[in-house]
C-alpha cells in the first residue's frame, strides 16, 4: 500500500508501525504508552500540547510523539519489499500466541522466511548455550537440535557462534524448522559468517527479529532478543553455559516467563559448565537426550493442549476415520486416531504410514511423536511402529 501523509489515510498497522520506530522507543516504552492511550492510531492523532498535558511524558518522547512524519515508516517499508521481509503485529493471527504474555512484549516483528508459517501450529523449544562452545556442547546442541526437529517440534536461538549455530543445523539436518530471533535487523546475518546458515534458516524456518531491517547491532540488543527466544518457546534448554553467561539471562527469562527450563549435565571440572550445572541444582529439568523433553511434555500442560486443538480445529485435511479397535483412545485426538488404525502389532515404517494415511511427513511426524508421548505406540529402529496393545 502506499503510504500518504495524511493522518486519515494512516491504518492502525501504518500507526503501530510509525509508533515502534520512533527514536529511543523500546517494547518497555511502547507498553506504558498503549496502556495510558489505549490505541496506536490515538497517539498518532494526538497533538503536542496533548502530550505536554502528560506529566509523566519527558521532553524528548513528546517532541518524538508529536512529529508525524512518515519518512522513516515509508523507508522501512520499502526495505521490507526488497529483502522479502514481511511484518506481523500483536494482533496478527500469525503472532504467537504464548509472546503474547510476556512482559513487554514486541508489538512488531520482522520476519524472514521463504514459507509461511504459522508458529503456533507448533510445540517450540529454545537451545541456548555459550558462544565459544567446547566440541562436546556444540555435538550436543547438534543431536537435541537434529532429534527435536525429526519429530515435529520447531527448534529456537538466537544464531550465534556455537551452541545456537549447532542447534539450529541440527535442526535443519533433520529437515525440521528452526527459528532465528536476531539480535539486529534483518537485513544483514549476524555474525557475518553465517550468512549462509542464515540464507538456509530463511529457507527452510524462520528469521526473527524486533528490529527494522536496517538496523545494526548494539550490545544491549541480546538480552532483549533473549526474552523473545524464552518467550516464543515452550521449553528452553540450556546445553553448556559458564557462570556468567547470556543464556543464563534467557533462563532468568524463562523462569519469570512461566516457562520450562531444562539443562544439559556438563563437566564438573569445566568452567563453561559452572552455569549449568548450577541451573539443575537451582530449578532446571535435567535432561541427556530429546526423548527426556519428549517425556516430559504432555498433552497435560495447557499450552501443548491448544496448540493440539488448534491443530485439530485447523482440519488441514479431511480425514475418512476408522474407528480404533482399543476402545482406551479418548485422550486422543480424531487425527491421531485415524493414525492409530494403521498400525498394529506388526512393525509398520513411516513410509508405509504415509502410503496409508495420505497425511502429510512433517504433520505425522508430529502426530506419531505425540502417539508415543502418550504411550499409544513404540518406535523402534528403522522408524517402525508398533501399536501398545
Amino acid at each position: 500500500m502506499a503510504l500518504n501523509d495524511k493522518n486519515n489515510k494512516m491504518t492502525d498497522f501504518d500507526c503501530l508501525l510509525w509508533l515502534s520506530l520512533k527514536p529511543n522507543m523500546n517494547a518497555s516504552k511502547m507498553e506504558r504508552l498503549l496502556n495510558r492511550f489505549g490505541t496506536p492510531k490515538k497517539i498518532f492523532e494526538m497533538t503536542k500540547e496533548e502530550f505536554l498535558s502528560v506529566k509523566v511524558l519527558d521532553r524528548k518522547t513528546v517532541k518524538a510523539l508529536a512529529d508525524k512524519s512518515t519518512t522513516r515508516l515509508t523507508k522501512i517499508k520499502d526495505l521490507c519489499n526488497a529483502y522479502g521481509i514481511y511484518i506481523i503485529t500483536y494482533d496478527s493471527e500469525y503472532y504467537p500466541e504464548n509472546l503474547r504474555h510476556i512482559s513487554a512484549p514486541p508489538y512488531v516483528l520482522y520476519i524472514r522466511s521463504d514459507k509461511k508459517i504459522n508458529l503456533n501450529d507448533y510445540i517450540r523449544v529454545g537451545i541456548v548455550g555459550n558462544r565459544r562452545a567446547t566440541e562436546y556442547g556444540k555435538s550436543v546442541a547438534h543431536s537435541f537440535g537434529r532429534d527435536l526437529a525429526k519429530n515435529g517440534m520447531v527448534v529456537v536461538s538466537g544464531m550465534a557462534e556455537g551452541v545456537d549455530a549447532a542447534a539450529h543445523r541440527g535442526a535443519i539436518e533433520a529437515g525440521g524448522i528452526t527459528v532465528a530471533v536476531m539480535g539486529c535487523g534483518l537485513q544483514r546475518a549476524y555474525p557475518n559468517f553465517h550468512r549462509e546458515l542464515m540464507a538456509k534458516i530463511i529457507e527452510t524456518g524462520v528469521a526473527i527479529s524486533e528490529y527494522p531491517p536496517d538496523v545494526g547491532v548494539e550490545k544491549w540488543h541480546f538480552p532483549e532478543r533473549n526474552r523473545i527466544i524464552s518467550g516464543l518457546s515452550q521449553g528452553t534448554l540450556v546445553v553448556e553455559a559458564p557462570e556468567r553467561s547470556g543464556s543464563l539471562i534467557t533462563a532468568n527469562y524463562a523462569i519469570d516467563q512461566g516457562r520450562e527450563l531444562f539443562a544439559v549435565p556438563g563437566d564438573v571440572n569445566k568452567e563453561r559448565s559452572v552455569g549449568t550445572n548450577n541451573l539443575l541444582k537451582e530449578c532446571a529439568v535435567p535432561v541427556t537426550s530429546a526423548r527426556d523433553i519428549f517425556d516430559y511434555f504432555s498433552f497435560e500442560f495447557s499450552e501443548i493442549a491448544k496448540i493440539n486443538e488448534r491443530q485439530k480445529a485447523k482440519g488441514i485435511k479431511e480425514y475418512i476415520e476408522e474407528k480404533p479397535k482399543n476402545d482406551d483412545y479418548s485422550d486422543l485426538t480424531e487425527e491421531e486416531k485415524h493414525i492409530i488404525t494403521k498400525i498394529t502389532s506388526d512393525p509398520v515404517s513411516f513410509d508405509g504410514l504415509l502410503e496409508a494415511t495420505g497425511v502429510p511427513a512433517d504433520k505425522l511426524t508430529s502426530i506419531i511423536t505425540m502417539l508415543e508421548i502418550k504411550g499409544k505406540i513404540t518406535t523402534h529402529p528403522g522408524k517402525k511402529f508398533t501399536l501398545n496393545i
